[in-house]
């Protein structure tokens, strides 16, 4: 996978959604969304739910996906619709 912004006729799929208030965002790097694979979604969902708050659910799932063993940097960001 290259960088975004390498390639400058690269497109990427563009998906509108409407957001309300109390839903969360969450983007992760391709390391901690490789490392946890096919629990990636599963884990998102259930952290999110459980967590007291985005910042402690970031925390949750970047230390899951780095308890894999994976080399690969990662980063896991949160927002939450106010």
């Amino acid at each position: 996978n290259l960088p975004i912004g390498i390639i400058e006729e690269a497109e990427s799929p563009v998906r509108r959604v409407a957001l309300k208030r109390g839903d969360i965002i969450v983007m992760l790097t391709d390391g901690a969304a490789d490392a946890l694979g096919s629990r990636l979604m599963q884990c998102i969902v259930d952290i999110t739910a459980s967590s007291a708050d985005i910042e402690e659910a970031a925390r949750e799932i970047l230390e899951m996906a780095q308890e894999t063993g994976s080399s690969d940097d990662m980063t896991v960001l949160t927002a939450k619709v106010v």
